[in-house]
């Protein structure tokens, strides 16, 4: 059950502690769960436990269209490069999420016109609460406890200390790494689709239906039954493979990777980024590699990285596993009465 953090010097906060009956919302848009609690105390309409539900349920259900300008990570504009996405808001939180995510507090990948976009549509889709109640929402993504590799945005007001908040959580999946992801939005494809058939033959095979065992040599299975067989190094690697298909969907990435023009040029950029994080060196990385070389170069020095903490502070590497959560976004939810 997922506790609002208590703030230093805050004894008075009564925070939400008490699972509703309905734990699990079957979704029709995805297979997002819910998580709801209950406050302790609170009395008024404007203190209704349901809001934060609502709200929860609101955002990962209703659907929005956002319209962004992909530039060189983020830092030009190109006005006849606009591109549309669409998908709920629970959905575009935890792309935007990932897609601008940090590694040992150097950006590892950089989406700032797609992030403020999200932030915007969901402004508005909160604003439709009217009374006198505070929303904020709340991301969270940490592919591996203690590795410096993180991501999370808020959106709206920190509540007050002396106040009664309310909870719910949505779990969005992220994992894109083999195409298992039942998020919609494709903020990397150009609006023009370019095909597969004008790829190169080494990376033709790029795309939601590759193998990504077949790419990158991770190991087949759960990251529990993964640690279980091959140890914390085996574990290392399924986790650089899975975090890195997240930020980089292989199939929407190689159809951005051929588009041409400010796409093109972005999601490289987005590439340099990454790299120059994990100190890869963006010289064995050919100008004109597709999604699946890119993404093997970079989860190979990833993995170097993530091996020495991967199984550190655990007894055994099944708890470590199940600490790990590279293909889950966190959206947190938190009401208050203003």
């Amino acid at each position: 059950m997922t506790r609002s953090p208590l703030p230093a010097g805050a004894p008075d906060r009564a925070v939400s502690t008490v699972l509703d009956a309905a734990v699990f919302l079957l979704l029709v848009s995805a297979a997002i769960g819910l998580l709801y609690t209950v406050p302790q105390s609170g009395d008024g309409p404007e203190n209704d436990p349901d809001v934060a539900a609502e709200a929860t349920t609101t955002l990962a259900t209703s659907t929005a269209t956002i319209e962004y300008t992909p530039a060189p990570d983020g830092d030009a504009a190109d006005a006849g490069a606009i591109r549309t996405d669409r998908g709920t808001i629970a959905e575009l939180l935890a792309e935007t999420t990932v897609a601008n995510a940090r590694f040992d507090d150097e950006p590892f990948s950089r989406a700032p016109t797609h992030e403020t976009a999200v932030r915007n549509a969901t402004r508005r889709a909160i604003a439709r609460f009217d009374g006198d109640v505070e929303i904020q929402v709340r991301t969270r993504w940490r592919p591996l406890q203690g590795s410096g590799l993180q991501a999370g945005l808020v959106v709206g007001p920190s509540p007050p200390d002396d106040v009664d908040v309310h909870a719910a959580t949505v779990a969005v999946p992220v994992d894109a790494a083999t195409g298992t992801a039942p998020a919609t939005p494709n903020w990397t494809l150009p609006v023009a689709d370019a095909t597969n058939d004008e790829a190169d033959d080494d990376d033709a095979g790029d795309g939601a239906d590759a193998d990504a065992a077949s790419i990158t040599g991770e190991p087949r299975g759960t990251l529990a039954t993964i640690a279980a067989e091959g140890g914390c190094d085996d574990l290392a690697r399924s986790i650089a493979v899975r975090t890195v298909g997240a930020v980089f969907p292989p199939e929407r990435t190689h159809t951005a990777l051929i588009a041409g023009g400010a796409v093109t040029t972005a999601t490289k950029q987005r590439y340099a980024t990454a790299s120059s994080a994990v100190d890869l060196n963006s010289d064995v990385v050919p100008d004109d590699a597709g999604a699946r070389t890119r993404n093997s170069l970079l989860a190979q020095t990833l993995t170097d990285r993530l091996e020495p903490v991967a199984c550190e502070g655990y007894d055994k590497t099944a708890q470590a596993a199940s600490a790990a959560s590279p293909t889950t976004v966190t959206v947190s939810i938190r009401t208050w009465s203003s």
